[in-house]
């Protein structure tokens, strides 16, 4: 039911929860007989999907009901052994420093060889700067150095993986054969700091003027574990700060007392920088940093928040397949979000054994290639409204060659339908590592006529009788399949919002949720019963309501299906 008033100025509230449910992508589904069987150690499992977006990698989304209510899970679990899949990290224009989208960071670095195919949010950050505030890595290469406190999540060059505390990593200056440790490796310089800051970091050191910056030549080595710089001093900016960086060049930048360190260097003079992982650490090529612990050899770890907000995890299975999650939150009726005990409990009755927690809030972000396409979508519903700009991300990567089409994809791969309505399917071309690949002809598909019709565009229209059956495609010697299921029973409608205004006159197509038992269902409104209660105007059949003439009306409009209203 929506109770109405007409006025001479528009004014309404979204109607988000029936677009993002009816958004949502389709896949393996929670069928009727299976509803009420599946639970989670944190709740029970109301509705589900699950498609293979790559090779060795599976996009599931799961529609949750907690004590506190409805959540609304996305997570992307693969097999990081599968030298097709690469994890690597989401930055901002290639770069430390600085704040953009995880969909910009996955657009950056997607090319022909290199197709994002999944991506989450990383780690927490300085919101003044962008600069994590944990440990991060990317193709071997120190981005930022670790913290003395803070967690890491770390993966190596066979799939292999790491959970615990930052890791330790020696960083030893040495110039005219007195060594020093560096403060730190591109990260904001304090008032008493030695930062070594690389062409990673940003454009400048973006440093102020009270402290001194030398400018090297890299004349061999990299920033990694088990390497040495190799420099040269090609200039000195003294008392001078926010020195350009360029490729082939590193700054050494010092405040405070450890200016000390730097003096007497001139132009031509030489130094050296290594670098050394603690040994558990050593081989490591992509890393990043979280806030806690979720899971620890299998057990959920007890964490003190007790606030519900969005939140997204990194975690391993014991089989070595990582799990990437993501948790919308702070939308009350959609999903509520977690507190962190409730995330690792979540995490270890999927089968994760170490997990550690990364940035939530408005920051929580899941995007994925599906099936067929050829861009990334963002599949979550940020608390923020829409996308936030974060500090960094991981992103899955597909490197597996593309090909010719091999096999047809459905979208939705699941459509549940009232009995008599209609549902538009898709069908689009992949190559055998699921890459987007050409169809070849014009496809025809095909449906058990039992349960229904589909026309040649796709669009599925529901017999009387409920039941599954699958919906096939062909095309130029490729196929493949959906799946439909037709109920004719609901068990709740929801409207959008519970209250409309709308200026004399208007005439608009009202939407509803239908549900059985917790699952949306496509209902036509044509098959559903409208009224108006009270002198606000008329609707017709189809759900289209016409606002009368006259200012300050009230009223209500209900709609009901077998005797189940709203």
């Amino acid at each position: 039911m929506i109770r109405k008033r007409t006025r001479s100025l528009w004014a309404s509230l979204l109607a988000g929860t029936l677009v993002l449910t009816l958004a949502l992508p389709g896949g393996r589904p929670v069928l009727a007989a299976e509803a009420g069987a599946q639970a989670a150690a944190a709740g029970s499992i109301v509705d589900e999907r699950q498609v293979q977006i790559g090779p060795g990698a599976v996009y599931t989304w799961k529609d949750m009901k907690l004590d506190r209510g409805l959540e609304k899970l996305h997570m992307v679990e693969f097999d990081p052994s599968n030298p097709a899949l690469v994890l690597e990290p989401g930055m901002t224009d290639g770069k430390v420093y600085g704040m953009q989208p995880v969909s910009k960071m996955a657009a950056d670095i997607d090319r022909a060889g290199n197709r994002v195919i999944a991506g989450i949010n990383g780690d927490f950050y300085d919101m003044s700067s962008g600069v994590p505030l944990g440990y991060f890595m990317g193709s071997g290469k120190i981005l930022t150095s670790p913290p003395n406190d803070w967690y890491a999540f770390g993966i190596k060059e066979d799939g292999t993986t790491m959970y615990g505390p930052s890791p330790k990593l020696a960083r030893t200056l040495e110039i005219g054969g007195q060594k020093t440790e560096l403060t730190s490796i591109n990260r904001t310089r304090g008032n008493n700091d030695l930062v070594l800051y690389t062409n990673d970091f940003y454009g400048s050191t973006m440093t102020n003027d009270l402290g001194d910056e030398v400018v090297l030549d890299v004349v061999k080595g990299e920033v990694k574990s088990g390497e040495t710089l190799e420099l040269k001093v090609a200039d000195v900016h003294k008392d001078k700060g926010s020195t350009p960086l360029a490729p082939g060049q590193v700054i050494l930048s010092a405040s405070g007392s450890q200016r000390a360190v730097l003096a007497g260097l001139k132009a031509g003079d030489t130094a050296s920088v290594t670098f050394g992982l603690e040994p558990a650490w050593s081989g490591v090529t992509m890393a990043i940093g979280g806030s806690a612990l979720l899971v620890k050899d299998g057990a959920a770890q007890p964490n003190s928040d007790p606030a519900a907000h969005p939140r997204t995890a990194i975690g391993t299975k014991a089989d070595g397949s990582v799990v990437m999650l993501e948790i919308d939150g702070r939308q009350p009726g959609f999903s509520e979000g977690v507190t962190l005990a409730e995330l690792g409990q979540i995490m270890a009755e999927i089968g994760v054994v170490n997990a550690i927690n990364l940035d939530g809030g408005g920051s929580s972000t899941f995007i994925a290639r599906m099936p067929g396409e050829t861009s990334r979508t963002l599949l979550n519903s940020p608390s923020d409204g829409g996308e936030r700009k974060t500090a960094n991300g991981l992103l899955l990567v597909n490197k597996a060659a593309e090909g010719p089409v091999d096999k047809l994809v459905v979208q939705p791969q699941l459509a549940r339908v009232l009995a008599g309505s209609t549902a538009a399917f898709k069908a689009a071309g992949v190559d055998a590592n699921l890459h987007p690949a050409a169809m070849d002809g014009t496809p025809e598909w095909n449906v058990n006529p039992a349960i229904g019709t589909i026309d040649g565009s796709g669009v599925f229209t529901a017999g009387s009788t409920p039941g599954q059956a699958d919906i096939a495609v062909t095309s130029g010697g490729a196929s493949g399949a959906g799946k439909v299921e037709v109920v004719d029973t609901l068990t709740e409608l929801k409207f959008g919002d519970q209250l409309r205004s709308f200026p004399p006159g208007q005439s608009e197509t009202l939407k509803v949720t239908a549900l059985r038992d917790g699952q949306v269902v496509q209902a036509d409104n044509r098959l559903l019963t409208w009224r108006v209660e009270g002198p606000i105007g008329s609707i017709d059949a189809a759900g289209v309501f016409t606002a009368a003439e006259g200012n300050e009306l009230s009223g209500k409009i209900v709609v009901s299906y077998k005797g189940v209203e709203a």
